[in-house]
């Protein structure tokens, strides 16, 4: 009751200290946070940004609780506590990343095509193995190979690289991945669904400055 009646602090970037926990995806961490730093550092140069590995319950525990500020990437379709404030943040296309080395794969695979190879799965945010693609293809009676699954997408794009196999992730983070690897982007199933990102945040801190001002930071900020 207190933090909500009491009339919100002053918040001025420039001359703040806050420390801002934020549990967010890798996405996050390597396509938007680097674009977004030059920015921060010149609008407030004293506040320091704190990432901690995205997990959708220990995430929203903390937020409940207060050690965490912002939780940014969660999935639209994960089911969250209806007293939270989600927000629509991010739309990602999702691609498939193969090596280089395998230049037979073409661009553009069809559903059966996209099957047909092994592929490098990533551990959702359920901390399950069964994530939107797989529920895409589960409604078609359909599933994937599982060659592997993995917790870090820089570590399974080095594996495709080296494996014929197929990694689906978002294509910002594929564009990246082969500026640093041998590896190339194919075009998925022409219906593949896209990744909604959302924002999630705790209505007790809605009236925070400082919390709003972050927000507007990564909302401007994306891709």
């Amino acid at each position: 009751m207190e933090l909500t009646l009491a009339p919100p602090k002053q918040f001025e970037p420039a001359h703040s200290q806050r420390v801002f926990t934020i549990a967010a995806t890798d996405y996050f961490e390597a396509v938007v946070l680097p674009d977004m730093m030059p920015m921060l550092q010149q609008q407030a140069p004293g506040v320091i940004f704190d990432l901690e590995m995205i997990g959708p319950h220990a995430s929203l525990e903390r937020l409940e609780n207060g050690t965490v500020d912002l939780v940014i990437g969660l999935d639209e379709n994960l089911t969250v506590p209806a007293h939270l404030l989600r927000q629509p943040w991010l739309t990602e296309q999702l691609v498939c990343l193969v090596g280089t080395r395998f230049d037979d794969i073409p661009a553009q695979l069809t559903l059966d095509q996209y099957l047909d190879f092994p592929h490098v799965v990533m551990l959702d945010q359920t901390d399950t193995s069964t994530n939107g693609i797989d529920r895409w293809l589960a409604g078609q009676q359909r599933q994937r190979q599982r060659m592997a699954q993995m917790i870090n997408y820089l570590a399974a794009a080095r594996l495709v690289a080296e494996r014929r196999a197929l990694l689906t992730l978002p294509r910002r983070m594929a564009e990246l991945f082969c500026h640093w690897l041998p590896v190339r982007t194919v075009e998925g199933p022409d219906d593949m669904p896209n990744w909604e990102m959302t924002l999630i945040q705790h209505p007790l801190h809605v009236q925070d400055p400082a919390l709003q001002w972050l927000i507007e930071q990564v909302v401007s900020a994306k891709p």
